[in-house]
């Protein structure tokens, strides 16, 4: 029998009575996620790439970097970190060749500043830690397993970042390849995955399928594998993506049983494809001892001023002028719709939802195999079917216990690559739907009518002014960028917190010359005065001096075309350019642009090398 009816438990204890939450609130959220770097330290990894930085460099600079994202997303989640291939050894059970730099901790700030300095110090690494081929993998995947067992954490995921340059370890020694299989084996058991960052080096290709594809516990390793294994990185800053794209471990928001018909029932899981990212709570301190403080509420009579328990409390709603009284029972049994659950009521065409539907960001469901065997099996075959005949299931949704139904669509989406080469999984978007009740009139407008001459101006200015090729991942938030950069450079002690680039600022000058006369005729034919001088506000900049009594040219006197930057970039000259500049360049070329202006002209250099 399903256990989700007691899901979510501590959902039992009475709140106070505000706006029901929904069904995002995550259900894993008192989950740890705990990491281990695991890097190869054999010589091949201290080669250096085009950029003269060393790929264990490079791995301990990304391992550095996740423990800032770790402080500020989840300060209470675990990291340490592994050497193998070392001459020296460090580590409890007195294996050769592995040396542990860190145990599993919590991120802090002396941390990170010791693995800053070990990456920018190649000497220190070499003389203290070395290099050797002879070790065994299995005893690195023991070393981690221990590590874990260390931390004591029940509730957690816990993963293993294996960064390394070898496809083939242990070439022609089939006792070492087996105990490593076992022992990754073993792994998997006790729930450990391992995610594998393969190292390109010179012109030799990591060739995944030699021997980690068939390694229990990696993932994409395997035919039924959900995922794809990282691709291969041939320099820093490749690496450092692939890794914060798995920074954050995915959590469900539901777990519930779909039932698609009396004696069919199959277990589905929930993620939240979209949340809005916020700054963490701070924390009360003792102005005179930097002590925490503990917040207490107690509830006390109006009346007698006596203070009072739970138990001794009701609740009431007004109703007509009078208060209805209800108990705690009562409250709950109001609130009590069913079981958490996704039940299916029927089907419609494809085109009948429209965009004006979604109240609120969807989920996206998977297949769950824990509670119903076979579910993977069935909702591929609904998923094909509904794709098929281009139509769209609406279901009734209770995500949690005490939890409010809701209707929802079910929207299929069939997997695929995308052009950028990143993977669209295959599942069902949950389009909240709205209710009567959530409908607004809005008023018929009483504004005069307006001639097809001024409508025809005002698309032609909305039309040169459409933002090509929009990706919301080229915007970040300005507010969480200054607080966290305030915050990092105050707890790491540096002077000065690193500037931030606000790209929600509009770009005045690309816009004037884009729809400048457009807007000039749209005016006019409004009858407007047009002004004598359009002042396009720039960052102020520090005046350089003209040599040889020239005058400096005027950066509207700039060429800004493909042909003028390509020349530049052949002649080597890239840097004549402003960093904004730069940046709109990149932007127009659906790409995101680097923060400071060496990594720009990179950036614009691969553009015309590709």
């Amino acid at each position: 029998m399903s256990s989700y009816s007691n899901w979510n438990t501590f959902e039992e204890e009475e709140e106070e009575e505000e706006e029901e939450q929904d069904a995002s609130i995550e259900v894993d959220i008192a989950e740890r996620d705990n990491v281990i770097f695991a890097v190869d330290a054999t010589l091949p990894m201290h080669e250096t790439d085009e950029n003269g930085i060393s790929h264990f460099s490079g791995a301990l600079r990304c391992a550095a970097r996740f423990l800032q994202n770790k402080i500020v997303q989840s300060e209470s989640d675990l990291m340490g970190l592994v050497f193998f291939g070392t001459n020296e050894s460090h580590n409890e059970q007195g294996f050769k060749h592995i040396y542990v730099q860190y145990d599993l901790d919590v991120p802090d700030v002396d941390r990170i500043l010791d693995l800053e300095k070990l990456a920018n110090n190649r000497d220190k690494v070499s003389t203290e830690i070395g290099s050797s081929d002879d070790y065994s993998l299995a005893e690195v995947f023991w070393t981690c397993s221990n590590l874990f067992s260390a931390g004591g954490q029940k509730v957690s995921t816990k993963r293993i970042f294996l960064i390394t340059h070898n496809d083939s370890p242990h070439t022609g020694n089939l006792t070492l390849q087996r105990n490593a299989r076992v022992r990754a084996q073993d792994l998997q058991d006790l729930g450990i995955s391992i995610e594998l960052f393969p190292v390109e080096i010179g012109n030799n290709s990591f060739k995944f399928d030699v021997f980690f594809q068939d390694l229990p516990g990696v993932v994409g390793a395997g035919e039924d594998s959900a995922e794809v294994p990282a691709s291969a990185s041939r320099k820093y800053e490749e690496m450092q993506k692939k890794i914060l794209r798995r920074e954050t471990k995915k959590r469900t928001t539901f777990r519930v049983p779909l039932h698609l018909h009396e004696g069919l029932t199959i277990g589905v899981k929930g993620y939240n494809l979209v949340l809005e990212q916020r700054k963490g709570n701070y924390t009360y301190l003792d102005r005179r001892t930097n002590a925490e403080v503990r917040t207490v509420t107690t509830w006390a009579c109006s009346a007698t001023a006596q203070s009072l328990l739970p138990t001794d409390m009701k609740s009431y709603w007004v109703y007509g002028g009078q208060k209805v009284v209800f108990t705690k029972s009562e409250v709950n049994g109001i609130k009590y719709f069913g079981d958490p659950g996704l039940v299916l009521l029927g089907f419609k065409d494809r085109h009948a939802l429209k965009f004006k539907y979604n109240v609120k960001h969807a989920a996206f469901i998977y297949p769950d195999e824990s509670e119903y065997t076979g579910s993977t099996s069935v909702f591929a075959h609904f998923l094909e079917r509904l794709s098929i005949r281009g139509k769209i299931a609406i279901c009734r949704l209770i995500a949690r216990r005490n939890a409010a139904p809701r209707l929802v669509a079910l929207l299929p989406q069939k997997g695929c690559v995308d052009k950028n080469g990143d993977e669209i999984p295959c599942g069902f978007h949950v389009i909240y739907l709205p209710f009567e009740d959530d409908n607004r009139r809005i008023p018929a407008s009483t504004a005069s009518q307006i001639s097809p001459e001024h409508t025809d101006l005002a698309k032609e200015v909305v039309h040169s002014l459409v933002i090509k090729n929009y990706d919301a991942a080229n915007y970040e938030n300005p507010v969480l960028q200054k607080h966290y950069n305030n915050l990092q450079a105050i707890a790491l002690r540096r002077d000065f917190a690193e500037e931030i680039d606000d790209t929600t600022l509009p770009r005045t000058e690309a816009m004037h010359k884009r729809a400048g006369d457009r807007i000039r005729d749209f005016k006019q034919a409004l009858g407007e005065q047009e002004e004598d001088e359009v002042v396009v506000e720039q960052p102020k900049t520090k005046r350089v001096k003209a040599v040889d009594g020239g005058q400096k040219r005027s950066k509207s006197d700039v060429d800004l075309s493909e042909s003028a930057f390509r020349a530049k970039c052949k002649d080597g000259k890239l840097s004549s350019f402003t960093v904004a500049q730069l940046s709109e360049f990149l932007l127009s070329k659906d790409r995101k642009p680097a923060k400071k202006k060496s990594d720009l002209i990179r950036q614009i250099e691969e553009y015309f090398e590709a």
